[in-house]
């Protein structure tokens, strides 16, 4: 049992991912072989029964190898569809790597817009057009001060004046709403990350000691993240629900390359997956547009250069369905092969998500997941944004003036939030108003000197004025108690642990599934050509385990229980007020918490 873990210097990990080590088995690696699939979403079984051929005297064989499958027929999967971006833009970072230099993000109506910004030389880029966002903003119910709105991003161009910069852009967006009357709202466009630190550690022969892809998928379902306290589990207990009637969107990376239907294999453990690529302004300037039938990803592998960032959804996927292994699980790609974006993308990903959700046969929205976030403070923002100037200070007196008039829902949450993001608000609380309940993680900033607030958009899952939908999700280790990085949160899920007493990562320690130091999910077969398998640490990963138990929660509600009227907000506060933020999450508990309608 590892012993307590203390705080770190939050240079080590600053994510809400760490580095993962690859399971391998004792042979090389082989070739994935494409074959037709099933258009059914696969549960994942437990038959764990394979034949086998005799191993040489020279080495163990591994006798099935994993495969990611495109399918033929699409079957259930509707990917995302977007029109290609307005313009293009080139994304560099400021100096301290928080906002993407010369962008502004601006939300109102169009032609108010376009009123605002004469003057500037601004390029626009892209956009979320009416009516989309009016309907998404009018779910939040603005009595219509805010019709025929739109999210654009701009961009500085050749004839925007020198001396302009974000802040100043932003400040001169907000004064003249102020002084034209009208409702227009502007950000910088942040920086969206799950940031990898190192490289993964590839191990030669098998740290479960798998020999077989049996022995790999064993190692999978008896890791102790999966199992009763302090893990989540048991997982997939008797007559329990399956996520039967649900869905788990993933906003993430993907490893995947073409949009549609895949069946990913290991052996008896089979997991469907719906992938989206839509266009935006930041993931053409990265890969190109999207044309279908064509890879696109930027890394000739996913484990160069490149980092790991590219496996983070996968491995995100895999633990989602591992707890609600019947629920469909669609991965929309907002990041990068380094698991990086930018807030525009995720926008645009969020309203093209609930214009679709909004027709689909759920009697509740898709669970959200979120793995990724900004991490984000007056003292950061002043930093990056104006560190000379007391402009920040101003900048944030105008928009919390604009917020009262004309955004009045928001008025709570501003009232808190150091620095409003009107913009990433939006679809979130329209999110809620749709059904959907969010699961976001909190973030691997804390360090010794104290424990560090749940990144956005998690921070918004806690406090006195948290987003009923929204639940901030932290990391719990071994002994169940928070694991050393991880950031305030509303409830806990198993995430692993670094190493006593500097909180390092330490997943190329790992030997077996109760490995203290990861939990173990699935990695493309280019990463992980033996057994598909590896292990990884952080909040990223404590999420899908959350997101897969609303959805048992959220069958429990729709079918055995037949709730007739039933909220996002319901469930949330629900799976929250049953699990103290004290505890582990259990499925078990959870379930047996519930046996009434609310």
């Amino acid at each position: 049992m590892a012993q307590p873990m203390k705080r770190k210097n939050r240079s080590t990990i600053t994510s809400t991912t760490a580095a993962f080590v690859i399971l391998v088995a004792a042979c090389g690696p082989t070739t994935p072989t494409q074959v037709p699939t099933t258009t059914e979403p696969p549960e994942a079984t437990d038959t764990r029964t394979t034949t086998e051929t005799p191993a040489t005297e020279e080495t163990h064989e591994i006798f099935e190898v994993p495969t990611e499958t495109h399918a033929e027929d699409p079957g259930w999967c509707n990917p995302l569809s977007s029109n290609a971006p307005i313009g293009v833009a080139t994304f560099e970072t400021d100096s301290e790597g928080v906002y993407w230099a010369g962008q502004v993000i601006v939300t109102g109506g169009a032609a108010d817009i376009d009123d605002v910004v004469n003057g500037l030389e601004l390029d626009l880029v892209d956009e979320v057009t009416a009516p989309q966002v009016s309907e998404l903003i009018g779910q939040v119910r603005t009595d219509g001060k805010l019709n025929q709105a739109v999210i654009r991003l701009y961009a500085f161009g050749t004839n925007t004046p020198p001396y302009v910069t974000v802040a100043s852009a932003i400040h001169q967006i907000l004064n003249s709403a102020q002084n034209a009357r009208v409702g227009v709202f502007a950000d910088p466009n942040y920086v969206i990350y799950s940031p990898i630190e190192a490289l993964p550690h590839s191990i030669s022969g098998s740290p479960m000691g798998a020999t077989s892809m049996t022995e790999a998928v064993d190692g999978f379902w008896s890791q102790w993240a999966l199992g009763s306290s302090p893990g989540i589990g048991p997982v997939r207990g008797p007559e329990e629900p399956t996520g039967e009637g649900t869905e788990i969107t993933l906003f993430d990376t993907s490893p995947l390359v073409l949009e549609g239907l895949w069946r990913v294999s290991r052996g008896t453990h089979e997991v469907g997956v719906c992938v989206s690529l839509p266009q935006s302004s930041y993931l053409n300037d990265r890969f190109g547009p999207y044309v279908e039938g064509q890879p696109h990803s930027i890394s000739g592998s996913p484990v160069d250069e490149v980092g790991a960032g590219i496996e983070h959804g996968l491995f995100v996927a895999g633990l989602a369905n591992a707890v609600a292994s019947a629920s469909k699980i669609h991965l929309i790609r907002v990041l990068d092969d380094r698991a990086q974006g930018d807030m525009f993308t995720l926008i645009k990903a969020l309203s093209l998500f609930l214009k679709q959700a909004d027709v689909n046969s759920l009697e509740l929205g898709p669970v959200v997941n979120l793995s990724l976030g900004l991490r984000l403070d007056a003292e950061i923002h002043s930093n990056a944004l104006c560190p000379h100037t007391d402009e920040c200070g101003q900048i944030i007196g105008s928009l919390r003036d604009l917020i009262g008039t004309y955004l009045p829902e928001y008025q709570s949450y501003a009232d808190q939030d150091e620095v409003p993001l009107v913009a990433l608000w939006i679809p979130l609380a329209a999110a809620g108003d749709q059904g959907s309940v969010i699961a976001a993680a909190a973030g691997n900033d804390s360090n010794a000197g104290g424990q560090y607030s749940a990144r956005y958009p998690a921070h918004w899952g806690i406090g006195d004025a948290a987003m009923g939908n929204i639940i901030a999700v932290g990391a719990s280790n071994i002994e169940g108690i928070p694991s050393c990085y991880s950031n305030e949160a509303k409830v806990l899920a198993p995430g692993a642990d670094g190493t006593w007493p500097d909180c390092e990562g330490a997943t190329d320690q790992c030997t077996d599934p109760l490995c203290p130091y990861g939990v173990i999910s699935l990695l493309s077969s280019a990463s992980s050509p033996d057994t598909g398998y590896g292990y990884w640490a952080g909040t990223s990963f404590s999420t899908p385990l959350v997101s897969g138990l609303t959805s048992l929660v959220l069958e429990k509600y729709l079918s055995t229980l037949s709730c007739p009227s039933l909220g996002a907000q319901d469930v949330a506060t629900m799976i929250a007020t049953i699990n103290p933020t004290s505890q582990v999450l259990s499925i078990p508990g959870t379930l047996a918490g519930i046996s009434k309608c609310p």
